[in-house]
């Protein structure tokens, strides 16, 4: 859906920082597609060109909940998690996500892709 663009977040770990363990970090997604990830939920996927991948984050909260080179891969994965999922808690996550998104740290899109390994 381009044009039409989405928050999403993950959780940066600075383990190797003085002082740092990590913060959350967000950005704004222009190209996507939107997946039906099973038990009613949907997922916003993306490329990251810079490094050769594909993310998938909740469409609820915009949480970044998988990664893999392989877009098939990947959505069968996050599928499967969704399926086996406790649904409660399940639902207490996508509450902290909307929490966390709203305390995470905006970065420019390329400077966040960037972060990947």
């Amino acid at each position: 859906m381009p044009g039409e663009g989405v928050k999403v977040y993950t959780f940066l770990n600075q383990t190797f920082r003085m002082g740092g363990k990590g913060e959350y970090i967000k950005t704004n997604i222009e190209e996507y597609e939107r997946v039906d990830i099973g038990c009613g939920y949907f997922g916003i996927l993306f490329k990251n060109k810079q490094k050769g991948m594909w993310h998938i984050t909740l469409e609820d909260c915009g949480a970044l909940i998988g990664s893999h080179k392989s877009k098939k891969s990947l959505i069968k994965s996050v599928k499967n998690d969704v399926e086996t999922g406790d649904p409660e808690l399940m639902k207490k996550q996508i509450e902290m996500g909307i929490k966390q998104m709203k305390q995470a740290k905006t970065l420019e899109r390329d400077d966040w892709f960037s972060k990947f390994k």
